[in-house]
């Protein structure tokens, strides 16, 4: 009797058809890895302004792909670099330090990507009182109590390339607290004499002299 052997159910060409089915398989997932590459950098910051010399501040790029994944883990392959040393130096893993006035362009590098973040120092030069002497008036009331009104102080505060800061405000200091006193940019006499008034900003300062007399009939 010959012996019994079990029928394969195995189609022809099964096994190739499966083969390409993997290959298939293996080239989808190779591809669809290609879409998940990092194709732009987040900077942080995208700029700044350095309001001194001296000042050092770390700035990071975080690879992105469109999809929004991140490739943290490639932070520590970005590149850094400034188009002037004069300006704004920095090391190859993203710490910069201001060195001059001026503008400067730090670029973030990752293989072909490249990014870059706009800087400034600005170095005050020269603060300019909008008075050159300032005058306080002190009355007295009827029950003798001392009288007081403020005066504001304005300034304009100038770099070094001569041009006006907007919002920069200079920081006001009587000399003698006893003949006045700031708040903000207001000067508030405190008692008859003469004293000098401190405008500084930053390592710029000038100075104006301050004088606070009696109030006369006309200005009770």
């Amino acid at each position: 009797m010959r012996p019994a052997y079990a029928r394969s159910t195995a189609r022809p060409g099964a096994p190739a058809r499966l083969g390409l089915c993997l290959a298939a398989f293996v080239a989808f997932t190779a591809l669809s890895g290609c879409t998940t590459r990092p194709d732009q950098m987040e900077l942080t910051p995208p700029d700044h302004v350095f309001t001194g010399v001296g000042e050092e501040l770390w700035f990071k790029a975080l690879p992105k792909a469109k999809n929004g994944k991140r490739f943290p883990k490639l932070q520590a392959d970005v590149r850094w670099s400034t188009s002037d040393e004069s300006v704004v130096a920095i090391d190859a893993v993203g710490r910069a330090r201001s060195v001059g006035p001026g503008q400067a362009v730090l670029t973030a590098t990752l293989g072909k990507l490249k990014y870059d973040a706009r800087v400034e120092v600005r170095v005050i030069a020269r603060v300019v009182p909008a008075v050159e002497s300032l005058t306080l008036t002190l009355a007295m009331d009827a029950e003798g109590n001392p009288v007081r009104e403020a005066k504001t102080v304005s300034a304009t505060v100038y770099d070094t390339l001569d041009r006006r800061l907007e919002g920069v405000k200079p920081r006001l200091r009587c000399l003698d607290e006893n003949v006045c006193r700031t708040s903000n940019d207001q000067v508030l006499p405190v008692d008859f004499g003469k004293t000098t008034l401190e405008l500084r900003s930053e390592k710029a300062t000038t100075r104006i002299p301050v004088e606070v007399v009696r109030a006369t009939a006309a200005q009770k």
